[in-house]
Formats: C-alpha cells, sequence, structure tokens
C-alpha cells in the first residue's frame, strides 16, 4: 500500500487496487466559524482529480466531515463506499448520490476487494468516534482518528500493526515540521523539503553564518530557526535573519525559553521584517520569577515586546546563586531526549 498526507487528518491510500480516502478536509470551511482556525497550508487541487471508491469518516467534526469537501467528491454518478461511525453516517448520508453508505461503529468489520477494514474505538469528545485497522492481507495499518489514550483503546488494536498513522491536530494549520532529519546532513533536508507537503523548519542547532551558508544555498528548509544563546547572540542571529530575508524565507527563532534567551529574542524579533514565530514553552521551573522580574504579557497567541530598558529585565544574581549550574549528560545520550522541562514546574506568563 502506498499512503499519502493530503493534509489535517488526511489520507490517501492505494491499495494497488482501489484508492481510500480518509478524512478529507480540502477547504478552508473551518475559518468561516473560527478565523483564527484559518488553513494556513495551501490546498491542492489536484486532489480534487482522485477518484477514491472509498472514503473513510473517523467522526463528526468539520475538519473530517467537511461540508465543502464531500460534496465535490459524492456529487456524481460513480458509485463510492462511505464507512462512517453513527453521528457521521447521519451527516454525510445528507449529500445523497448514488453511494453506498455504510455504518462503521466500533468492532464494525467491512471487507472491500479482498482488503478488510475493522473500526477501533477512539477517544473523543464525539462519541460516535472511531480509529480502524486496514488490513490488506500482508500488512495491517492503524489510522488513530483524533483519539486520546486509554487501556481501551489498546484493546481493540491487535498486536501486529505494521505502522500507525497519527492525526495531524490544529484544523488545517500545521505549519511545519521541525528537524525531520540530523542537523549534519543538509542535503537529506533538502530531499525531505523538496518532497514534503508541509513546510520545514530547521537550524537549531547550527552555529554562525557560516553554518547556516550551505542551508541557504541549497534552499533546504521554509522556516529557519537559529537560536540566540546557540549561534552568536543578537547580532550575529541579526545578520543570519537578514540573509535569510534575502531569500524570502522566514525567521522563526529556537527559544528554550530561559528568560534572557527569551527577553534578548523578543528584542530582536522587534527588528527583523521576516521574523515569523517564536517558539515558546508554557511552564520553567518554579523559581524562575525569583531570578528574574521578567513580567511577560501573554494573549492570544502574542507577547507584549517589554519597552523598559535594555532586554526589558533585570537578573536578581543573588536569587541565581542559589541554583548553581548542576553538569549533566546531554538527553540525547541518556535515552531521555523527550525529557525536556524539570519535574516541578509552572505557567510563567
Amino acid at each position: 500500500m502506498q499512503i499519502k498526507w493530503i493534509g489535517q487528518a488526511g489520507l490517501l491510500i492505494d491499495t494497488d487496487k482501489f484508492k481510500i480516502m480518509v478524512d478529507p478536509y480540502l477547504s478552508d470551511s473551518v475559518a468561516k466559524i473560527n478565523p483564527k482556525n484559518r488553513r494556513r497550508m495551501k490546498i491542492n487541487e489536484n486532489l480534487f482529480e482522485e477518484k477514491p471508491e472509498i472514503i473513510l469518516i473517523t467522526h463528526n467534526h468539520m475538519d473530517h466531515l467537511d461540508p465543502e469537501t464531500l460534496p465535490k467528491f459524492l456529487d456524481n454518478d460513480r458509485m463510492i463506499t462511505v464507512l462512517a461511525p453513527h453521528g457521521s453516517w447521519e451527516k454525510v448520508r445528507e449529500y445523497g448520490g448514488n453511494h453506498n453508505y455504510v455504518m462503521f461503529n466500533r468492532k464494525t468489520v467491512w471487507t472491500y476487494k479482498n482488503v478488510i477494514f475493522t473500526a477501533v474505538k477512539a477517544e473523543h469528545s464525539d462519541a460516535d468516534a472511531i480509529g480502524f485497522i486496514v488490513d490488506d492481507g500482508c500488512k495491517k495499518l492503524y489510522i488513530t482518528g483524533d483519539t486520546l489514550y486509554n487501556e481501551e483503546i489498546f484493546e481493540d488494536l491487535p498486536d501486529d500493526i505494521y505502522a500507525v498513522f497519527l492525526s495531524v491536530n490544529g484544523v488545517g494549520n500545521n505549519m511545519n515540521i521541525e528537524e525531520p532529519v540530523p542537523p549534519d546532513d543538509l542535503d537529506a533536508l533538502k530531499a525531505v523539503k523538496d518532497k514534503s507537503p508541509v513546510a520545514i523548519s530547521a537550524g537549531e542547532r547550527l552555529y554562525t553564518r557560516w553554518d547556516y551558508k550551505r542551508m541557504f544555498d541549497l534552499m533546504a528548509a521554509d522556516y529557519i530557526q537559529p537560536d540566540i544563546s546557540h549561534a552568536g547572540g543578537i547580532m550575529e542571529l541579526k545578520k543570519i535573519a537578514a540573509e535569510a530575508e534575502c531569500r524570502y524565507i522566514p525567521f522563526a527563532p529556537h527559544n528554550p525559553s530561559g528568560p534572557v534567551a527569551n527577553a534578548a529574542t523578543l528584542q530582536l524579533a522587534a527588528t527583523c521584517p521576516n521574523f515569523s514565530v517564536l517558539e515558546i514553552m508554557y511552564s520553567d521551573v518554579k523559581w524562575r520569577k525569583d531570578v528574574v522580574n521578567e513580567q511577560l504579557e501573554y494573549s492570544d497567541g502574542y507577547i507584549k515586546i517589554p519597552d523598559r530598558p535594555g532586554l526589558g529585565i533585570e537578573i536578581n544574581e543573588d536569587e541565581c546563586a542559589k541554583h548553581p549550574y548542576k553538569p549533566h549528560t546531554l538527553r540525547h545520550y541518556t535515552g531521555a531526549l523527550t525529557d525536556i522541562r524539570p519535574a516541578k514546574t509552572e505557567f510563567y506568563f
């Protein structure tokens, strides 16, 4: 089977015998209800030329059961089998047509041209939501739908799943894939960028403008992510951002959210015309507020840039002395790659 991601939670699965379209969201319909959730990715109009024999809907949310996308596939005389759980089944049948609408609730099994579809539990605000297993006799793929995880989820799953496909949430807003390959292989990064339907961001582990030169020459990333505490400070990042601007590449600085790095990056962002977005983490050690007086204002996805002198913060060196640096092995080499935050944290905005 060949699987192509078509945006949001959508997939196009080619079994060699027929094509399956999962949760196609090929419009910007959600933005009409909530403009903040407008689509960022360009719609691939060529997808409307596809002729799926099966459309599978996992649940009744607009970015999965889209009133603008589905009629374009169902408004024709070619019969399509539509598999959908109860609530979605009732809704999608309104589009009519000479189609086979199958109620596909949890534990339902449907076979089409020797390919077996099995609906499995999804934990979701839509009580009818499902994931599903597709089995072509060679491999079993698990398409999760939108789900949280609990013991019941795993009770439905076979032990011999070949691959799992997780929904990418965000109502079509999926901005980028970050560092899809190790930072020392820019040729591989370029190869991924050339094939990816989603923008590629990279550069948090490149240092100084000379490291960035080859990335720029290759046009290997859609967003650059230099880190102000790694790549040379404010002026060096200003130069890197300016070179990116000449190539129409957005500047999206990596930011581990230390108070000094965060304050410096905010000031830098205000001076870069190609600044796009600042990476942040919502929480930090509880004593962060003791070592600086940063007073960050965060609202609706924006941080107000402080207008106090300098970087806009003052450091309490006596408090800093209470928390001396403790040498440690990088988590990359300890099997704890995702242990980014300390155990006891709090929201610092």
